[in-house]
């Protein structure tokens, strides 16, 4: 039964995150329309989340690439 439960969770959540991306990306909505601007409560929230997350990503890619080496050395 708790299987059920975190799948559906993931299910939920995994369909709000499509939901968010469709609506990031429809053509009305969007905010790289011209003129139109950002909302500026959003930006404060999501620019530093993002550069947190850019540095974590940069970091992975870096430990990331060690093992890819290591990996064609042994094969």
């Amino acid at each position: 039964m708790e299987i059920l439960g975190v799948l559906g969770f993931v299910f939920a959540a995994t369909a709000l995150v499509v939901l968010a991306y469709e609506h990031q990306t429809d053509v009305l909505r969007a905010p790289y329309i011209e003129g139109r601007a950002q909302p500026r409560n959003v930006a404060a929230i999501w620019d530093p989340a993002r550069a947190i997350v850019d540095t974590l990503i940069g970091r992975l890619n870096w430990n990331a690439r060690h093992v890819i080496y290591l990996t064609w050395l042994v094969c």
